[in-house]
């Protein structure tokens, strides 16, 4: 198949002028900075959502939004603020966590004040550090510029300086001290920063003038927005300060935004760098329950607080025998303790050892299922409706003892059980009950 192709010489000297225009225009306007990026520090977007519910009250300690996407993460300190004014409502919140459905924000403390519908928004405004980085295509001389321009905002999107919007970044007051410019590796320090908040249908801006000195063409720049200290050819005190939009998006796909640089003065050149913000991905895990339970003998002449350095017993096993994790022998008992005083006891002792990953802990009881009693004969160790504080003091003939019973010692045993000691206390009183099963 042929094909043909004709043109007007007046179409063709149309083509040549734009070629010639191409040509000839100015390196300044056909080229921009060179390798510029745009680094933030987080590209979380900030969390705001209106309540979808009335707080219960300044004690409560969650609170009920839209699901607008908006994220909240543990430790963050998130505020309540009137959608009207900005002004703060109640407590700073430390949030423990989010619901699955997103709607609901629970705190680790208390809201302080009633939060209500649609009148208040939680908020939570994500601030980053920016990292502006290119090469210059010209030299920087005193008096020149160099600003950066953000995404204009909105008609209707909020404009509190210290509050996200939805449509740019939010300078958040950045000025001077929180900029620096570093120039090849080295600090620059001869300049002055100013910033400018958005109205509807303007871009929020970070002018930076040199006051004296010069930056050469073909330098590697860096500026950083939102440092206080810089050394060593980074930024070693960062103070994030620039808010990051919220969340526009359907979930799972990023923001995306246009930042513009431009340089004026003697030299004007232009760039702009892209960037995108995205949701923060909630990493979610369940961790099963353990508990560890060893019961251990302790030795014939081995202390009762073998073992066990949270216990303050310094009694030994005195039986002659010795323990196991299954069996405790009291050996030959010479003399029923009794009420008014009696023999030094038959001691004897087990170790008992748990652990767990619960974040409460753990609760042991032990119980002994009868008296201590010999079968044939229908003996008993003696018993008591109250029975005297074990071990007791003074010997033979002075010491006031259990007839018979357990007690626990040790660094975590619950203070309710001890005979007014602190935790890891051995003075213990057995519960009281039936004489007959004491």
């Amino acid at each position: 198949m042929l094909f043909s192709y004709s043109f007007s010489l007046k179409r063709l000297l149309y083509i040549s002028i734009a070629l010639l225009c191409l040509y000839f225009l100015s390196p300044r306007q056909s080229f921009a900075f060179l390798n510029i990026s745009d680094t933030v520090t987080t590209s979380r977007p900030s969390a705001a959502s209106p309540l979808s519910a009335n707080g219960t009250g300044s004690t409560n300690t969650e609170l009920s939004i839209y699901n607008n996407g908006s994220r909240f993460l543990a430790s963050d300190s998130a505020r309540i603020v009137k959608q009207a004014t900005g002004a703060s409502v109640g407590n700073t919140v430390r949030v423990s966590s989010q619901s699955a459905s997103l709607q609901t924000v629970f705190f680790g403390n208390q809201v302080g004040a009633t939060a209500l519908k649609d009148a208040d928004v939680l908020l939570m405004p994500v601030t980053a550090m920016h990292t502006v980085a290119f090469k210059t295509s010209y030299a920087l001389n005193a008096t020149d510029t160099l600003t950066i321009t953000f995404p204009f905002l909105t008609t209707g999107d909020s404009n509190v300086p210290a509050s996200p919007s939805a449509s740019t970044f939010q300078i958040n007051g950045i000025a001077t001290a929180q900029v620096k410019v570093e120039d090849d590796g080295a600090n620059f320090t001869t300049f002055s920063a100013t910033s400018t908040n958005p109205t509807a249908g303007t871009s929020p801006r970070i002018t930076i003038t040199i006051s004296s000195g010069s930056i050469a063409a073909g330098s590697t720049v860096k500026l950083y927005l939102g440092c206080d200290t810089w050394a060593g050819a980074a930024c070693t005190v960062q103070t994030p300060r620039i808010i990051n939009p919220t969340k526009t998006a359907v979930a799972g796909t990023s923001d995306a935004w246009k930042i513009a640089i431009a340089q004026g003065g003697g030299a004007t050149d232009t760039a702009t760098v892209a960037l995108a913000t995205v949701e923060s991905v909630t990493l979610r895990a369940t961790v099963d329950p353990t508990l560890t339970f060893i019961i251990s003998g302790i030795n014939n002449g081995q202390q009762v607080s073998n073992g066990n350095a949270g216990c303050s017993m310094t009694s030994s096993v005195n039986t002659g025998i010795n323990s196991s994790a299954t069996d405790v022998n009291f050996g030959v008992v010479q003399q029923t303790p009794n009420t008014t005083g009696g023999a030094v006891p038959n001691v004897s002792a087990q170790l008992l050892t748990v652990t767990t990953n619960g974040p409460n802990g753990y609760s042991l009881t032990a119980t002994a299922s009868s008296s201590l009693l010999m079968p044939e004969t229908g003996f008993i160790f003696n018993a008591s409706l109250t029975p005297a504080s074990f071990p007791g003091t003074g010997g033979i003939g002075g010491g006031k003892y259990h007839f018979f019973g357990l007690h626990p010692c040790g660094q975590e045993v619950n203070t309710s059980w001890v005979n007014g000691g602190g935790a890891g206390s051995s003075d213990c009183t057995m519960q009281t009950g039936a004489a007959g099963s004491n």
